[in-house]
């Protein structure tokens, strides 16, 4: 798997954006410790990890990450990556998700950002607007969805509506290989 970040898009300003971080965001997270190497151990056995540009993300303060999705392993990839980069990731999920046993609570306990289909996406981009005013690394698939290989998903609006409304940088992530695993 190529994990390729490019260089930083201009930050756009915005007044919309808090101050300072809700306290959700400055707690600890006891499971981290305890799960990040299991993670990372998981990726290293089941998956070639590459990463080209690893530079270009931030090693601290708020950064938005654009990613293409390509298989249900790339949230753990780029946990993994982000870990090893030194970086904690949030990651904008399916609500669904957090209703599936095991995954929602590891969703929830790991911060994790809900996004409803077809309910919009206010709620979503305040809650990521928090989070990043807070100083996180925030991961989002404007796909909403992995296409099928070779089927080309347009984007949704929320991952566009976020950028506009925040003062960090916008860092997009070209992922590939996953789809396929191993080789």
């Amino acid at each position: 798997m190529i994990l390729e970040l490019s260089r930083a898009a201009g930050a756009v300003p915005s007044g919309r954006l808090m101050k300072e971080g809700p306290a959700v965001w400055q707690r600890p997270e006891p499971l981290y410790p305890i799960l990040a190497p299991v993670i990372d151990l998981f990726a290293r056995v089941v998956l070639d990890l590459r990463v080209v540009g690893g530079d270009r993300l931030p090693r601290r303060g708020a950064v938005l990450l654009v990613a293409n999705h390509v298989s249900w392993l790339d949230p753990p990839a780029l946990f993994v990556v982000a870990h090893r980069l030194g970086r904690r990731l949030r990651f904008v999920a399916l609500s669904t998700l957090f209703d599936v046993p095991v995954v929602g609570w590891l969703l929830r306990r790991g911060r994790m950002i809900a996004v409803a289909r077809g309910s919009g996406t206010d709620a979503m981009v305040r809650e990521a607007s928090r989070a990043l005013a807070a100083g996180q690394a925030l991961l989002v698939y404007p796909e909403g969805t992995i296409p099928r290989p070779g089927s080309p998903v347009g984007g949704r609006p929320g991952a566009g509506l976020l950028a506009l409304t925040i003062d960090a940088p916008v860092i997009p992530l070209a992922s590939a290989g996953l789809e396929r695993g191993r080789r």
